[in-house]
């Protein structure tokens, strides 16, 4: 299979802007520390561009179970479930709009959560640490190992079987392995007997959460894609 099957996204969107997108703080930092208020925080671009991913991501596949595109039941279901992740995820970001609006949140609420804030994953570790395990190893396994092995082993999915439109396909590489290595960078400072300084320490966490957002919008992009040129082809009499 070419490069323009497995890469079915524009090269600026698969792989420029997961490298510029991982760039960018670590570079601004470098340049000054008082770039960190722009950077991270409630209002920060880094969290912006979170929740922005995300909702591109979302609207790729929402238009995927309103028009007509290749794929059954158990297609649907699987964007479903990407747009209700992705909506959690967006809606966690942002405290489900309180970032924005300012709305106060509930005492019988704020003493439960460990920022005061109205979501989820400051309650507890199954509403936080699982969701980004499991997206982790998503983008280990689907992002990374799949494609490549798929390259490696030259294997080709039959046409409209599930494996055809469930696996991650080369374009999703770049931004899956920077969400990996962008927390896994600071066990070089253990190994080298350094200690991590708390700006690495303290905003690591914010991007990969950026890059996993990256990595879910590039397979939902990719996935709409792949599958609403499917539905466009003419079926062979």
């Amino acid at each position: 299979m070419g490069a323009r099957n497995t890469r079915d996204l524009p090269r600026w969107l698969w792989l420029w802007l997961p490298l510029l997108s991982v760039a960018l703080p670590y570079t601004a930092r470098l340049i000054s520390a008082g770039s960190d208020r722009f950077m991270y925080g409630e209002f920060g671009l880094i969290e912006n561009l979170t929740v922005l991913y995300l909702l591109i991501g979302i609207v790729a596949s929402a238009r995927l179970l309103i028009r007509p595109a290749a794929g059954g039941n158990l297609f649907r279901a699987w964007v479903t479930l990407l747009i209700l992740g992705a909506v959690y995820f967006a809606g966690e970001e942002i405290s489900w709009g309180q970032h924005f609006f300012g709305w106060q949140t509930p005492e019988s609420w704020a003493g439960r959560n460990r920022q005061a804030e109205t979501n989820l994953h400051n309650v507890s570790s199954l509403f936080n640490q699982l969701p980004r395990t499991l997206l982790t190893a998503a983008a280990i396994i689907g992002g990374v190992a799949a494609p490549i092995t798929k390259r490696v082993r030259r294997l080709e999915y039959a046409d409209g079987s599930v494996a055809s439109w469930l696996w991650p396909t080369y374009a999703c590489i770049p931004a899956a392995a920077l969400a990996i290595l962008v927390s896994w960078h600071q066990r070089v400072y253990g190994l080298l007997g350094i200690a991590v300084p708390d700006w690495v320490g303290n905003t690591a966490g914010e991007i990969k959460e950026s890059m996993l957002a990256l990595f879910i919008m590039i397979y939902l992009l990719s996935l709409a894609k792949r599958m609403t040129r499917r539905a466009a082809t003419p079926t062979a009499v």
